[in-house]
């Protein structure tokens, strides 16, 4: 899967301009143990570095449904100085991200629409 997603997001992270594949990784939008049955979902992975990750993991930032990039308001300050270089998604033609799980990854990192920058 992880070859794929670097062909899918053309070998860069999804948030930002990094493209060094030692530290990309494929990021499951709606995480495995919730769902088993979109693992192997092209639509359900992300392409991130290892800075946006976690960030995306924790619902420090997030998608909406047409792929607008959504930042928690409440913030510690180091979290939202890293924030403040997410400002795209980079959306793909073959396997763009699902917004039926963008939706799920929102309920549960707790971000909504009023949280959009």
């Amino acid at each position: 899967m992880w070859v794929l997603t670097l062909i899918n997001y053309e070998y860069q992270c999804a948030f930002c301009d990094v493209i060094f594949n030692n530290i990309l990784v494929a990021s499951h939008i709606v995480r495995w143990k919730d769902n088993p049955l979109a693992r192997g979902d092209l639509s359900n992975i992300i392409c991130l570095c290892r800075f946006h990750d976690p960030l995306f993991e924790y619902g420090y930032i997030g998608l909406s449904d047409d792929y607008n990039v959504i930042k928690k308001t409440t913030t510690i300050q180091v979290v939202n100085q890293i924030l403040v270089f997410v400002e795209r998604f980079r959306v793909l033609s073959e396997f763009p991200s699902n917004p039926k799980y963008l939706s799920l990854h929102r309920k549960r990192t707790g971000l909504d629409y009023k949280s959009i920058y």
